[in-house]
């Protein structure tokens, strides 16, 4: 009995150090879609590094980011893919960032098919490699359904930095 005991007690810390170490920071983000989309809505975004305080993300070059979308989409959907983009400071336009896995539906945090008005996570990794240079960038992150309409479409600031 003690020995369990011990056993829960040591999970339990464990656990809390985890958490507890953790890093999350809520961004800040705008719609593309004047008046939002139609289709879903964006309720908040979150990434598991730091932000500076304006809201934006800082990026360390070298690490995979975890990014957490919370999200309703207007009706039943069985296919989810992103699209992501990246305006840097000397770029006048979007350029298209390759994601690892643009299927939002496998190893993204979501089980398509997804219902109608109900809340979820789609939870992505974005990987900032080493060679990527040192700059503030405008992200531009699309959730499209199999129709390409915007589940969500939203902007949000980011900084690209050398590891901290």
């Amino acid at each position: 009995m003690a020995r369990t005991n011990i056993t829960y007690i040591t999970v339990l810390f464990a656990a809390i150090v985890t958490v507890g170490s953790c890093k999350y920071c809520s961004l800040k983000f705008q719609d593309c879609d004047s008046g939002g989309s139609k289709y879903g809505k964006l309720l908040s975004v979150q990434i598991n590094e730091t932000c500076n305080s304006e809201k934006a993300g800082v990026l360390e070059k070298g690490t995979n980011v975890s990014i957490n979308f919370t999200f309703i989409a207007n009706s039943d959907e069985s296919t989810l893919t992103s699209k992501v983009f990246g305006k840097a400071s000397v770029t006048p336009f979007f350029i298209p960032f390759p994601l690892g896995n643009p299927d939002a539906c496998h190893a993204s945090g979501l089980t398509c098919p997804i219902k109608a008005n109900t809340k979820y996570q789609y939870l992505p990794q974005l990987e900032i490699k080493s060679s990527y240079p040192a700059v503030d960038v405008v992200v531009k992150w699309e959730l499209q359904d199999s129709n390409e309409n915007n589940i969500f479409c939203i902007l949000m600031v980011a900084k690209i930095s050398d590891k901290l």
